[in-house]
């Protein structure tokens, strides 16, 4: 109805999408989940399909005439009448040519409905006819099944794309460049199935985290987030009549990387080239990030080479993209073993610096010696405890980054890094080859404690449970150790306070002859409650101290 409702044309063109040609909304939704609700318009372009191909005559008693010559009775008269009018382009199998190819055509169908006026009082119908030059049967239609279009008449943008970014058909975003006040973020798709991800800055690259990385793409996504703004306001308004010089633009690309040979995925000089878009030029996406409206941020959004469009999207999205690369950087720490459940293999020594005291030990087979200090040499250390400190170290996922260099020593002061408090040194020994690795630990934050580690050039801070690792005892518990099985006698001397301390009771007990059975001294008629007797050499037998205060006191 062109005089009351003004009309909605829509286009289908390549890769399914479909697109308004009036009003110039740009995308349309093509498909998604609808309301099957009468008294709200359609959502999606197939929903719209959906209810013209449900558009069905009811019975043979709503044919009601064959091509009348006045269509005033019947209310569908264009020169006074309300007629709604729905006209689709459609292809169509025409035969065969001479070599056998299939050979199509495209037809117009409308279909006319006399909305203006019902068929009577007592049914809910409009008369319409299916426009053909031939002729024209009148028929009856149920007023509910248009009851959907004339609702988007009256809300033309109720198909509008409200998807942000959506690449359709299984297409993935390979190549994101992100331009802010920080600079250039680029970030690649690699060919690794555990990092995903590199962020390269200039020429330098850095693996990123999974989860941020996740985040980010989520972001730029998520369904139906964008909105539109009031007709009225301006690109200039919003800050967006000169695009490029927007402070934050998002570029994406689809599938757009060169496949990696995997000959050349191996040689050093190919393994850190920052792979490029093959059309740079063409991106899937671009988005420029304008001033804030209606409580959202304004985005002029630019599909491949089409025209850009105005939109509004979450000021969470705008957030993100805003962040600094330290955001985006691999929180897991290198590990000295490449395999972090394994983190003792090949560890040859380990150097602990703390309370001003350094701390060596080395590995014996199968177990751990303490070297130094002096009053620890030769002693056996605990190891489980020295297993828990290279299994922290090995695994090491920072909370956050602080710097992805390392600063002036200034700033390593005022993060207790220049004198570090406690200090660990890992050496690794493969082929007769030792390598260390140190890890430097500062002051304390309110998320943990800083870190620096000679793998990377990064400043960042770790949980404060990895320093409690590191505090634990390291000499063996265990005071003695022996098999209970074999002992043969025990001597006890005490009870003063029985007998007086210049002359303590001795309990001397002995097994027998047999080996099966203990007695007190040379008695063999004094007999011992054997069952105590065992739970005393038990707990001896593996015994271990809750601390040590002095050593070669």
């Amino acid at each position: 109805d062109k005089l009351t409702r003004g009309p909605i044309e829509l286009k289908k063109g390549s890769e399914e999408r479909w697109s308004y040609v009036q009003p110039p909304y740009g995308d349309a939704e093509a498909t998604g989940a609808d309301p099957a609700a009468t008294d709200k318009p359609p959502s999606n372009v197939q929903s719209v399909l959906t209810d013209i191909s449900n558009l069905k005559v009811a019975s043979d008693k709503d044919f009601d005439a064959s091509d009348p010559k006045d269509l005033g009775p019947y209310h569908l008269d264009p020169a006074k009448d309300d007629i709604l009018r729905i006209e689709i382009d459609r292809v169509e199998e025409i035969g065969k040519n001479d070599k056998g190819d299939k050979e199509k055509k495209t037809a117009k169908v409308a279909l006319l409905v006399g909305i203006g006026k019902k068929v009577d009082d007592k049914s809910d119908q409009y008369y319409a006819y299916v426009e053909d030059p031939k002729y024209k049967d009148i028929v009856k239609v149920s007023a509910k099944s248009v009851a959907r279009f004339l609702q988007l008449l009256e809300h033309k943008g109720a198909l509008r794309d409200r998807n942000l970014v959506e690449l359709g058909n299984f297409r993935k975003p390979d190549a994101i460049d992100i331009k802010n006040s920080w600079g250039v973020l680029e970030f690649r798709r690699t060919s690794d199935l555990q990092k995903q991800w590199k962020l390269w800055r200039g020429d330098k690259s850095y693996a990123v985290d999974e989860q941020a990385m996740q985040a980010l793409l989520s972001a730029l996504t998520q369904k139906d987030q964008a909105d539109f703004p009031d007709s009225s306001v301006t690109a200039k308004q919003l800050g967006l009549d000169k695009p490029d010089e927007a402070g934050t633009i998002v570029t994406v690309w689809a599938d757009s990387l060169p496949a990696v040979d995997k000959k050349d995925e191996k040689k050093d000089d190919k393994k850190d080239q920052k792979p490029q878009p093959k059309d740079k030029d063409k991106p899937a996406f671009r988005l420029y990030f304008g001033s804030e409206t209606q409580g959202k941020v304004a985005v002029l959004r630019k599909r491949g080479n089409e025209d850009a469009m105005l939109v509004l999207a979450p000021i969470a999205l705008r957030d993100q993209v805003r962040k600094e690369p330290l955001a985006y950087l691999d929180k897991e720490l290198p590990p000295f073993n490449a395999t972090r459940f394994d983190a003792v293999s090949n560890v040859t020594k380990l150097t602990l610096t703390r309370d001003g005291t350094t701390y060596e030990i080395s590995s014996k087979g199968d177990a751990w010696k303490i070297d130094k200090p002096a009053d620890y040499a030769g002693r056996s250390a605990d190891r489980q405890t020295i297993e828990d400190i290279l299994r922290d170290l090995n695994g090491l996922r920072a909370v956050k980054i602080v710097e992805d260099k390392i600063p002036a020593d200034a700033k390593l002061t005022e993060w207790g890094l220049k004198d570090p408090r406690v200090k660990a040194v890992v050496t690794l020994t493969k082929d007769g080859k030792p390598k260390t690795f140190e890890y430097d630990f500062g002051k304390d934050t309110a998320d943990g404690v800083y870190l620096r580690a000679s793998q990377q050039d990064m400043i960042s801070v770790v949980s404060k449970t990895v320093v409690s690792t590191l505090q634990r005892e390291l000499q063996d518990p265990a005071v003695f150790h022996f098999d209970v099985a074999k002992v043969k006698e025990i001597k006890m001397t005490g009870w003063t306070d029985v007998v007086g301390k210049n002359h303590p009771y001795v309990l001397d007990v002995k097994r027998d002859k047999s080996g099966s059975d203990w007695v007190v001294g040379t008695s063999s008629k004094s007999k011992i409650d054997v069952e105590k007797l065992q739970r005393l050499l038990t707990g001896l037998s593996n015994l271990k101290a809750f601390k040590f205060v002095a050593h070669k006191s």
